[in-house]
């Protein structure tokens, strides 16, 4: 499976995208613990597009790329953003940001999913999941 899509930067169609997202991989058999990954994952990864990237501008697009196969999961987000300093994000571990609300997202991403890398400023990003 290879598909693309174009989003608005609305969170109530981006949560409904996700879900219904999931659905069309359960026929791959992925098991629980990888599909909660890829969920987490997916979410943090499209809501920082939406707040941070586009900053909720309905003018704005996030464009996905997913390919899915039994063995492997890619999925590259782009938004229109300015990007940002994707190597020099303070540690959510830090003393000092153990107790913020927020600066997790790519802490997570990076942690759950087997590869990620940035490009374009870190206006895309590209999630790869072994899945077997």
């Amino acid at each position: 499976m290879e598909t693309e899509y174009k989003l608005k930067p609305d969170l109530g169609d981006i949560l409904r995208f996700i879900r219904n997202f999931l659905k069309r991989l359960e026929p791959l058999g992925i098991d629980e613990e990888k599909l909660f990954d890829i969920r987490l994952t997916l979410e943090e990864a499209l809501i920082n597009a939406v707040k941070h990237g586009s900053r909720e501008d309905k003018t704005k697009f996030i464009f996905l790329k997913i390919k899915a196969s039994a063995k492997i999961l890619e999925i590259e987000i782009e938004d229109e953003g300015q990007g940002f300093d994707y190597e020099n994000l303070p540690s959510p571990a830090q003393d000092a940001n153990l107790e913020k609300l927020s600066g997790r997202g790519v802490f997570l991403i990076r942690n759950l999913m087997d590869k990620v890398d940035f490009f374009n400023r870190g206006r895309k990003m590209r999630m790869v999941k072994y899945l077997k």
